[in-house]
């Protein structure tokens, strides 16, 4: 993520003082850093860094979610590599067409883009989350997906 920040030595002078950074956008960015499990990514930014850098660098859209303790939802992309690199081209193409029905609310279509990614741990978790959603366990508001966990 990227942002502004708060930075310097916090504490007590002659006591303990932790150099240390803070703010809503290092919050952000924590919260994105914990998301990686969920998806099963490495590396997953906010729409913030998409923008700055999408020119040089492959990113699937993975998702729109509000981030535990935030009110303002953001989309997140994961880092896919260079431009000039091989990547999977395929599963993304059948995730994005998943992730595009999901956000239009056609569960059963996504989920079968989705399946065509047999290997791809952010497309089995999408899968799973179609499930609950079908079930009535979990309700979704304008495709954002309310994160459960920070």
């Amino acid at each position: 993520n990227t942002g502004r920040i708060v930075h310097g030595n916090l504490g007590a002078r002659g006591k303990r003082l932790n150099y240390t950074i803070i703010g809503d956008d290092v919050n952000l960015a924590s919260r994105l850093e914990s998301v990686n499990k969920i998806y099963g990514t490495s590396i997953i930014v906010s729409e913030s860094v998409y923008n700055k850098v999408s020119n040089d660098f492959v990113f699937r859209e993975l998702d729109h979610v509000l981030v535990k303790g935030k009110n303002k939802a953001v989309f997140i992309y994961e880092l896919v590599g260079y431009k000039n690199q091989d990547y999977d081209k395929e599963t993304l193409f059948n995730y994005s067409k998943g992730l595009k029905e999901y956000y239009l609310a056609n569960y059963e279509k996504a989920s079968e883009y989705f399946g065509l990614n047999k290997d791809d741990l952010a497309s089995t978790y999408m899968i799973k989350r179609i499930k609950r959603i079908l079930r009535g366990e979990l309700k979704i508001i304008d495709g954002i997906y309310k994160m459960e966990k920070k």
